[in-house]
C-alpha cells in the first residue's frame, strides 16, 4: 500500500481557534483558485518536524517559534480509487504572521475564525481535515461506541471484508494492574467483536501496544483483508504509521508481534481519535480494572 505523508501547519491564536489559509495559483486557468493550509511532502530521510520548519520557510518566508504534534490523519487518495493513503502530521505552530512572505505559488493568504471558515474553494485536503479537526468529520457522533457512520470519506478501507478496529489499553499505576480492550464493527457499522483482557502488571504504553497486537489477532480470526485501526494514543498511531521510530525497548517485542499479524492484512492504517470517541473500547479496559482494583 503507498503512503504519502505530509506535514501539515495549524497557525493563529490558539484561543480563538483561527486558522492561516494560503490562496494557491489554479494549475489550469479555468479553474478558480483554492485556499488549503500550510502543507508540504516530507523528503527522502527528513523527520517531520524538520520538514514542518522547511516548508513555512519555503512557503510563508517565516521561521518557526514553537511546534507541537496535535494529531495525524490518514485519508484514502483524494484524486483516485487506488489503495494509496495520505497522511497527515498536523502541528500547531507558533511563527511571526507579520514576516510573511509569500512563495511565488500562491497569491494570498488571510487568517480566518474556525466559526468563520470557507466553505467552497477550499482545496479538497484541507476541507477533509478542517472538518475533522472541528470535529464535524468522520468521527463525529461515535461517544456511543458505534462505528462512524460516513468513514468513507477518510481512512476507509478497500477490499471485500472491511472492518474498523478501536482499542485501548490502560495501567492504574503506571506501571500497575493493566487490561486492553478492542471493538471492532464492519464497515456498514455492525459489530463483529468486543472484549478485553487483564494483562497483569503493565505500563500504559505497553497495554496500548498490547490492545493493538490482540485486536489485530481477532481482526484476522474473523477473516478481515483490510483493517483501519482507532487509538486514542497519538504516540500508537504515529508510531505504527512509521511518522517516529519505536525506542523504547519494553516495546520492541510487541511491535515486532505486531508487524507481523499486520503482513497478512491487504491494507491497514492507523487514525487518531480522541478519547471520548473510543468509549467502547475505553469501557471494556475499565470494567475489567474496576472489577480487579475494587476494595471488597
Amino acid at each position: 500500500m503507498k503512503q504519502r505523508i505530509r506535514v501539515v501547519a495549524i497557525m493563529g491564536e490558539e484561543r480563538e481557534y483561527t486558522h492561516l489559509l494560503l490562496e494557491r495559483f489554479p494549475s489550469r486557468l479555468e479553474e478558480p483558485p483554492s485556499w488549503e493550509l500550510p502543507m508540504g511532502k516530507i523528503l527522502l530521510g527528513e523527520q517531520p518536524e524538520d520538514a514542518m520548519v522547511r516548508v513555512l520557510a519555503d512557503s510563508l518566508g517565516v521561521t518557526a517559534e514553537h511546534l507541537a504534534l496535535i494529531d495525524v490523519v490518514a485519508a484514502s487518495d483524494l484524486r483516485t480509487s487506488s489503495s494509496a493513503y495520505n497522511l497527515f502530521i498536523v502541528y500547531r505552530v507558533d511563527a511571526p504572521l507579520e514576516a510573511i512572505r509569500l512563495s511565488p505559488r500562491y497569491s494570498s493568504y488571510q487568517l480566518v475564525p474556525e466559526h468563520d471558515l470557507p466553505r467552497t474553494n477550499l482545496d479538497e485536503a484541507t476541507s477533509i481535515l478542517l472538518r475533522i479537526l472541528s470535529g464535524e468529520g468522520k468521527y463525529k457522533a461515535v461517544d456511543t461506541g458505534q462505528s462512524p457512520r460516513n468513514a468513507s470519506e477518510v481512512s476507509k478501507p478497500r477490499g471485500q471484508r472491511s472492518v474498523m478496529v478501536y482499542t485501548d489499553g490502560g495501567s492504574r499505576g503506571n506501571p500497575g494492574p493493566a487490561a486492553i480492550g478492542w471493538h471492532i464493527v464492519s464497515d456498514t457499522g455492525k459489530e463483529l467483536a468486543r472484549g478485553g483482557e487483564f494483562i497483569g502488571q503493565a505500563n500504559s504504553r505497553q497495554a496500548e501496544y498490547l490492545a493493538v497486537k490482540k485486536a489485530a489477532q481477532v481482526a484476522r480470526e474473523l477473516g478481515a483483508e483490510s483493517v483501519s485501526f482507532f487509538c486514542d494514543s497519538l504516540m500508537v498511531v504515529s508510531q505504527m504509521n512509521g511518522v517516529y521510530q519505536v525506542k523504547n525497548r519494553d516495546l520492541w517485542e510487541i511491535t515486532d508481534e505486531i508487524d507481523e499479524i499486520l503482513h497478512h492484512f491487504q491494507h491497514h492504517i492507523f487514525n487518531h481519535i480522541p478519547r471520548s470517541q473510543n468509549a467502547a473500547a475505553d469501557s471494556e479496559v475499565n470494567k475489567i480494572l474496576d472489577a480487579r482494583t475494587s476494595k471488597p
